[in-house]
């Protein structure tokens, strides 16, 4: 019952959201860094800073390796695997009045 609730005021579900709003701090970090605090400046590592070759994910974050299970769940992790798991058409919008949801 409360499923369709959630629904009917076309609202986005818990694990939705958290995910949502995780893609748009690192939209933030690729097209608009200075939105965000100078802390998050070097936050996440770009895959061209790792190696000089010329691949498609050149431009992507560098996807970190974490073996404890806090690490997986951290930001540092999720956020590079949500964002390289979009398709590119969505990586390049640049204003994020386009990400908001109606």
């Amino acid at each position: 019952m409360l499923m369709l609730k959630i629904f009917k005021y076309n609202t986005l579900t818990i694990p939705n959201l958290h995910k949502y709003n995780i893609l748009l701090f690192v939209h933030k970090f690729f097209h608009h860094p200075y939105q965000l605090p100078d802390i998050f400046a070097s936050y996440f590592t770009i895959n061209s800073e790792y190696h000089g070759y010329c691949t498609r994910s050149k431009g992507d974050p560098h996807l970190e390796l974490f073996t404890s299970s806090l690490g997986q769940r951290s930001l540092k992790y999720i956020g590079p695997r949500l964002w390289c798991s979009l398709p590119d058409q969505l990586k390049v919008i640049r204003p994020p009045s386009h990400l908001n949801i109606s």
